[in-house]
């Protein structure tokens, strides 16, 4: 995906600001160094992750009818959106509660700045869909549904999956049908939220770690001590719960 090759420059840029602009005080030498390897290969846990998702999404989806690609794949885009919300409030429980419903997130997304206003017909016509399946008995995806929901994507979502790349290991007899478009639609709708919880999470914490720099540059802009070291370990551990790299408590 080329949006992954973006995360990992921004991701090398925030490394940088403490990896190779700082040195531990005297005793913090050992922990320093643990650290600088957690950043280190959080790159590498970053891009097995996003491995792991995309093949579990494909196992949810992949093989189903259109029924189960919609639910399943508006499950996985709204846990998502809530992971995007809670990078950009201080107190998500008090907005993201039961009766807070799809639309509402992504209405607040866009007023949050965190999704732009030309992302909103996509998703508002998979959750049309998805509330056409639970409301009517009798509903199935036409071709018309279909080729509205892929016509309302702008650049960005529809450069999120190449079809040539989607359909290698795909039967010959399955890459043009109906439900192959929808799942590849679908998935296109997820990574390019996926894609955002990362990026946004990432310059979040550059951000955060510059703030921390400037509370305890002191005489020596250079040397991190004790409670700037544990600033930063609680500010790794925030973005590692937000992209969902481990979990919070």
């Amino acid at each position: 995906m080329e949006w992954y090759n973006r995360f990992v420059y921004l991701y090398g840029m925030e490394m940088c600001v403490v990896a190779e602009t700082l040195t531990p005080t005297k005793g913090l030498e050992e922990r320093f160094e643990e650290y600088k390897e957690k950043l280190e290969g959080f790159k590498e846990q970053v891009g097995n992750k996003i491995d792991k998702d995309v093949q579990e999404f494909l196992n949810a989806t992949v093989g189903g009818d259109e029924l189960q690609v919609i639910l399943r794949g508006h499950l996985y885009i709204e846990h998502e959106l809530e992971k995007l919300l809670k990078i950009y409030m201080v107190e998500p429980e008090l907005v993201l509660t039961e009766r807070f419903m799809f639309m509402n997130k992504i209405n607040l997304a866009i007023a949050l700045g965190a999704l732009s206003l030309d992302k909103k017909i996509p998703y508002k016509r998979l959750n049309d869909l998805r509330n056409k399946y639970v409301h009517q008995l009798k509903f199935k995806v036409s071709e018309t549904d279909l080729n509205r929901l892929v016509d309302s994507f702008d650049r960005d979502l529809r450069g999120e999956i190449s079809v040539k790349i989607w359909n290698e290991g795909l039967p010959v007899e399955y890459r043009g049908s109906q439900i192959n478009k929808l799942q590849s639609a679908v998935l296109s709708l997820w990574t390019y939220l996926l894609k955002v919880v990362h990026v946004e999470s990432t310059i979040k914490f550059k951000k955060k770690l510059e703030i921390v720099g400037e509370k305890y540059k002191g005489n020596d802009p250079t040397k991190i001590e004790d409670a700037y070291l544990a600033e930063c370990e609680e500010l790794f551990n925030k973005m590692q719960i937000e992209v969902g790299i481990m979990e919070g408590s």
